[in-house]
């Protein structure tokens, strides 16, 4: 788009913003000026440090918002679920205060869900500290530009300590390292690659999957499927099934819209399920 653009002026530099949003934009909301200050007046690095920054600072938020949905499904108060979805962003002791306060895990759920492909492969329990030290630099790099002029704050040069210990592919478990910048003193120009935002993304993508299998088997799982299914499920005929077929039906009845994981219910999990009423009984 940048060589078109850029052809087409060279040709007629006199184009009206008019005429450059019929030829390369037409029907899509995007302005003839938009595009001659995207495309030639920006050059390219510019564009992709500004698109750096949009990707974390999004990605970071969507985050944020994966754990405070997390720390809402629990009973407790709004306080502790706010600490709840903030541990969750830290390594170690704060991950692990998480966890207690999620748990304890309920045995009925145990096997009970299994991950897709993609999650499984994501999945990194044995990662997952590493993965929030790398969480916590970036987030930090995301605080300066957003709050302090794009030049690094002494948390930033904590949390990179911590991460750069950890800054390798065996104890990321990853194939790469996202591309960053050491920041080792206060008051460092920060500098973002699209590289890096790239492989932190992922970074992120693994930090979910594994929570996403770990918390399968905690309380908040039958909360989940409490608050989708406030009324029992209909279409349910069971009393007559053998146990295989029921635990089929189950399983089948209760990821009606596709988005949960794929179910092996146990009789103990079908168990809890009636308790809650989340399926009728039968005989």
């Amino acid at each position: 788009m940048r060589w078109q653009i850029s052809g087409y002026l060279s040709i007629l530099p006199n184009a009206t913003p008019k005429e450059l949003t019929e030829r390369f934009a037409s029907g899509s909301g995007i302005s003839g000026g938009s595009l001659k200050k995207a495309y030639i007046e920006q050059d390219w690095e510019t564009q992709t440090k500004t698109l750096a920054k949009i990707i974390l600072t999004n990605s970071i938020s969507e985050f944020e918002y994966f754990t405070s949905e997390i720390a809402r499904l629990t009973t407790e108060t709004k306080d502790k679920k706010d600490k709840i979805s903030k541990n969750l962003q830290f390594p170690n002791t704060r991950r692990n205060k998480a966890y207690n306060d999620l748990g304890p895990k309920l045995p009925e759920l145990h096997g009970s869900f299994h991950a897709d492909s993609f999650i499984s492969n994501k999945s990194s329990p044995y990662n997952i500290d590493n993965l929030l030290k790398c969480y916590r630099f970036f987030k930090e790099i995301r605080n300066d530009i957003s709050h302090n002029g794009s030049k690094s704050t002494q948390s930033t040069v904590d949390a990179y300590n911590e991460f750069r210990c950890v800054s390798n592919t065996v104890d990321l478990g990853t194939k790469e390292v996202p591309d960053h910048t050491p920041i080792n003193t206060l008051n460092e120009d920060i500098n973002l690659s699209i590289r890096g935002v790239i492989g932190f993304t992922d970074i992120l993508m693994r930090i979910i999957c594994t929570y996403d299998v770990e918390f399968s088997e905690y309380p908040i799982a039958v909360a989940e499927l409490q608050e989708r299914y406030p009324v029992q499920i209909p279409g349910i005929w069971l009393r007559h099934d053998t146990e295989i077929k029921r635990m089929k039906q189950i399983a089948k009845k209760l990821d009606r819209d596709g988005t949960l994981p794929r179910a092996t219910p146990t009789e103990d999990f079908a168990s809890l399920l009636r308790e809650k009423r989340i399926i009728p009984s039968y005989a």
